[in-house]
């Protein structure tokens, strides 16, 4: 076996779902959706991938390298968030240049910190982060504070450094919490807004289809608990996003009525 054999050989796995994404690019195709704006093509490939499998931890693939693994036919919340996004974000409309690798970077660059892959940390782990992060990279508009009833989100950030065994390259790797430590603390201190679960109701009517919504978390020392997405049908502002209670990919009821005990609010970010 030569040596370009192995190397190909020992090469992570960066794609997967294959049939997927070519049945995605026929229905793509068909529908037109590269004339649609945004919401629209949110709304339709959101549709496209209900019914897939829920699996969790799909990220954490390796204790000592990091790279962006994608697959379309088994989701968490956050990927198939970051899925639907990523799909449509591309140029639908030009077959030589939509194809998974494109779909791999462009993922690549909203799940990173500044759009690179610099290790575990450079992961935009914590939801808050994400938002941020991908506003400033033109990707998002952080809506919260524009919402009726929002308030400052003041609560400190700490969860992963302080529950660092929970996390297996955190585990592997103690020497990475001092450098997650100072990232917790940075995000803490940036200003962040939210809309409590009493104020959601009122808010409900000022989302579209597209928006992505994290719900804040009542656990001490995190900041979300749980991303989907808004689909709008007939007025109402319905819940889409990957279940680990019906292990799947599901249209659910409106916002209001999913949030939980252990859900305080909502935090809403707008893709151009």
């Amino acid at each position: 076996m030569n040596a370009l054999v192995v190397l190909l050989a020992l090469a992570p796995v960066q794609f997967e779902g294959d049939a997927t994404f070519e049945s995605l690019r026929k229905a793509a195709q068909e529908s037109r959706i590269a004339d649609a704006d945004m919401p629209q093509r949110m709304g339709f490939f959101a549709r496209q991938l209900l019914g897939r499998p829920y699996v969790g931890w799909t990220l954490e693939r390796s204790e000592t390298d990091e790279f962006c693994y994608v697959s379309l036919d088994r989701l968490d919340c956050v990927t198939f968030m970051e899925t639907v996004l990523g799909l449509a974000r591309l140029r639908w409309n030009s077959r030589a240049v939509v194809d998974a690798n494109r779909l791999v970077d462009t993922i690549e660059f909203t799940r990173y910190r500044g759009g690179e892959v610099d290790g575990y940390l450079s992961r935009l782990h914590y939801t808050s982060d994400w938002i941020y992060d991908n506003a400033r990279k033109g990707v998002v508009k952080d809506i919260s504070k524009s919402l009726p009833g929002a308030e400052r989100f003041s609560k400190k950030i700490n969860f992963m450094s302080e529950n660092s065994g929970l996390y297996r390259q955190l585990k592997a790797n103690p020497e990475l919490v001092s450098m997650l430590k100072r990232q917790e603390q940075a995000l803490t201190a940036r200003e962040k807004w939210f809309v409590p679960k009493s104020a959601v109701a009122k808010a409900e009517q000022y989302l579209q289809t597209g928006d992505i919504v994290a719900l804040t978390d009542a656990r001490e020392g995190m900041d979300c608990a749980h991303v989907g997405l808004i689909i709008v049908e007939k007025g109402v502002p319905h819940f889409v996003h990957a279940s680990s209670i019906q292990k799947e990919t599901v249209f659910d009821v409106r916002l209001g009525e999913f949030l939980g005990k252990s859900h305080t609010g909502i935090m809403v970010a707008r893709p151009y």
